[in-house]
């Protein structure tokens, strides 16, 4: 053991000493961890993977040093968006220094984040009136650590906002639009958060596209196959994810052909599964009419969550269809009751919300989407059948719950 790693040895015996006497943990045994050290951009450890042209490899030296503590109360995590687990797990018996392995099987890689862990989960029903659903606060609970813990260290509303604006897009100024050559990446990130895109699967260009998307874009991993060729990686329903998105998207309301011709160079490019864009277009119109109506209703945000707030369903009707057609849609009666009722009439007090798309292949997806916002998208093995299932609810005034709950299923 050379003369710098025993020096390193003694300095955290006396760490563990300190610890020990600064705890009054119950534990058996000195088994358990009482240093937790990470590594966060682990990947920038790893060399050039030219063999022509060697690089010292700083993940092995410091392994070299790490290993000399594996029988203490160690732990070491080396966090990374990156792929390279290949780099980071090369063959056992051929390692440049025998040093850098210690005995016992090695620690596969951990994929797996918390999520909707916040302290303040379960919601309960019952306590929550509409507007208190779009709130930043309430919506931080849900999704990673990361939002929670912002709002728990009470940074202003408008400032949270905003750095979860630039971290999507990595741009430091959200607000204002990326060079011309840059836009039609940019929206197609932001429309993957609220739209859940389906990319084709198994292309070098999806590959190398959701990579970018890990390491840049807040997209989350799922699962990695065994050959560890590519991610298996989504946008969860993150409410406050999808608002962050929204007001980025915000900058291109007055272009709607900038995002058409987004959509329309992902698909040429084979980027977009093309056995899906029936339910893309869906998705897509019902979104841009939603946020539509929002901007009609609230025209001036004052930095608070915006398109969170929800409107009125006759609102996001007349968003929605044209001006020929609302008159007549408006003055609709029911078919199979006998009544006079129109649907302006009926649905005069009922509210639609919903910022994102979710998939759910049961009846749980439909108890969560009203506090999380989000519209279910029902897969269906057949191109030519598109199932969304579209919450509405009826408030009475100042309602705390919805008074009465339709739901409706669009084929």
């Amino acid at each position: 053991m050379g003369g710098g790693t025993q020096v390193t040895m003694n300095m955290f015996t006396e760490l563990l000493k300190t610890i020990t006497e600064h705890t009054t943990d119950e534990a058996p045994d000195d088994n358990h961890v009482k240093v937790i050290l990470y590594f966060d951009d682990a990947h920038r450890l790893i060399p050039s993977s030219d063999r022509w042209q060697p690089e010292i490899n700083v993940l092995e030296a410091l392994q070299s040093c790490l290993v000399s503590t594996y029988t203490r109360q160690l732990f070491v995590l080396f966090l990374s968006t990156v792929s390279q687990l290949g780099e980071f797990a090369p063959i056992l018996r051929l390692p440049s220094s025998a040093r850098t392995r210690g005995p016992g099987v090695l620690q596969a890689p951990i994929t797996e984040l918390p999520f909707d862990c916040s302290p303040n989960l379960p919601i309960y029903p019952y306590l929550y009136k509409l507007d208190d659903l779009s709130k930043d606060r309430f919506m931080a609970q849900f999704g990673r650590p990361l939002y929670w813990a912002l709002a728990d260290e009470s940074a202003d509303a408008q400032d949270m906002l905003y750095f979860i604006q630039s971290k999507l897009i990595r741009r430091y100024v959200p607000t204002v639009l990326p060079p011309r050559t840059e836009q039609s990446k940019e929206i197609i990130i932001l429309l993957d958060v609220r739209l859940l895109l389906n990319y084709q699967q198994h292309r070098d260009i999806t590959i190398r596209h959701e990579d970018n998307l890990v390491a840049n874009h807040m997209r989350m991993i799922y699962c990695i196959p065994n050959t560890r060729d590519y991610l298996r990686s989504s946008y969860s329903s993150e409410p406050i994810l999808a608002e962050a998105a929204a007001k980025n998207l915000e900058k291109y309301s007055e272009e709607f052909e900038v995002i058409l011709d987004a959509l329309q160079e992902a698909h040429q490019s084979g980027l977009l599964d093309k056995g899906a864009m029936v339910g893309l277009v869906a998705r897509l119109l019902l979104t841009f009419a939603y946020d539509r109506a929002i901007r009609d209703i609230y025209p001036k945000p004052s930095g608070r969550p915006h398109y969170s707030r929800g409107v009125r369903l006759i609102d996001f009707l007349k968003a929605l269809f044209c001006e020929t057609w609302i008159d007549a849609i408006m003055r609709c009666t029911p078919d199979n009751v006998s009544s006079k009722v129109t649907l302006e009439d009926m649905f005069k007090d009922s509210y639609v919300r919903f910022t994102h798309f979710g998939k759910v292949t049961d009846e749980t997806g439909t108890t969560t989407e009203r506090a999380r916002g989000h519209h279910d998208s029902c897969p269906h093995v057949e191109q030519r059948a598109l199932r969304i299932c579209h919450d509405c609810h009826m408030y009475p005034s100042q309602a705390t719950h919805p008074h009465r709950r339709s739901q409706r299923i669009l084929d």
